[in-house]
C-alpha cells in the first residue's frame, strides 16, 4: 500500500507499507526524484518496513526529527557534509539507528568520514535491493542484541546505554561519543587483551588506517584520566605486546 505522509511544514515524499508493518525505514535521498529507490522500497514494504523517503533538503529543513526509525538508508552520490547531517538528524532519538549509506563516489576517505559520524555500513552503486535488505535485517539483529542490555557493569563501572551515561561508583564521567563508544568496547570484552587493530575495526571503523593506531593511545589516556579521577584505582591497563585489558587487578 502507498500512502503519502504530510509532516508540516516540510512534506515527505510517498511512504510505502507493507501489509504486514513490524518496523519502519527511511530512506534519504540527495537525488531529485525517488525513482532510483524505489525497488529498494517495494522490497522493503513486502519485508514489514513502513518506509518513508525524504530528501536531503527536507532535512536540512527541519529542526529535529518527527519519529524514530528502526533503519536508515542514504543513497548519496558521496557521503559529504549533508550526509553528516543526515546522521545527526535521525539518531536523534535512537542513539543505536542502523544506518547504511548507497555511494556512488565510495571513496576510502568518504567512507572513513562515514564511519567516523555513525555509519554502519557502505553499499556502492548500482547495489542490490535484496543485498541492502538483508544487510539491513542483519544491523537489526545486531542492534536488538545489543539494546537487549541496557546497563553493563564492571567493579565500580556503570554504564547505561540506553541513557548514555557513565559513572564510577556514584561519580558521573563525562565523556565525548568516541570515548563512549571504546569504554563500551571494554565493558563488553572484560579482563580480556583488545589489540589496538581490534579497538580500529570496531570502535573507529574497518577502512580506518591501521598505521594510524596512536590514536587509540590517545584516547586510552583520555579514559583513564576520567575513569581515575577522585583516586579510584586503575582499571584499563596495558598488556605489552597485545593491547589493553580492562581488569580489577593490574595486568603483567
Amino acid at each position: 500500500m502507498v500512502t503519502t505522509i504530510q509532516l508540516d511544514p516540510v512534506e515527505i515524499r510517498p511512504s510505502v507499507q507493507g501489509s504486514g508493518v513490524r518496523h519502519s525505514a527511511a530512506i534519504v535521498s540527495d537525488i531529485a526524484g525517488a525513482e532510483q529507490v524505489n525497488p529498494l522500497c517495494r522490497l522493503l514494504g513486502k519485508e514489514g518496513f513502513a518506509v518513508d523517503v525524504l530528501s536531503t533538503a527536507e532535512l536540512a529543513a527541519r529542526p529535529a526529527l518527527p519519529k524514530r526509525y528502526d533503519v536508515a538508508v542514504l543513497d548519496l552520490i558521496r557521503f559529504d557534509g549533508q550526509g553528516e547531517h543526515a546522521c545527526d538528524w535521525l539518531r536523534a532519538p535512537n542513539e543505536y539507528l542502523p544506518i547504511i549509506v548507497l555511494c556512488e563516489e565510495n571513496t576510502v576517505t568518504d567512507r572513513i568520514r562515514g564511519y567516523d559520524n555513525g555509519v554502519d555500513d557502505f553499499i556502492g552503486k548500482p547495489y542490490s535491493a535484496r543485498e541492502v535488505t538483508a544487510r539491513l535485517r542483519s544491523l537489526m539483529r545486531r542492534n536488538n542484541s545489543l539494546s537487549s542490555q541496557h546497563v553493563l557493569r564492571y567493579d565500580d563501572l556503570t554504564i547505561d546505554l540506553a541513557s548514555r551515561v557513565a559513572y564510577r561508583g556514584d561519580r558521573y564521567i563525562d565523556l565525548s561519543r568516541r570515548e563512549f563508544a571504546l569504554l563500551v568496547y571494554f565493558m563488553r570484552s572484560p579482563e580480556r587483551a583488545v589489540s589496538r587493530s581490534e579497538f580500529l575495526e570496531r570502535v573507529w571503523g574497518n577502512s580506518m588506517n591501521q598505521g594510524k593506531s596512536n590514536v587509540v593511545d590517545v584516547y586510552i589516556n583520555y579514559l583513564r584520566n576520567k575513569t581515575e579521577q577522585g583516586g579510584h584505582h586503575r582499571l584499563i591497563h596495558t598488556v605489552r605486546g597485545k593491547g589493553y585489558m580492562l581488569h580489577h587487578q593490574r595486568v603483567a
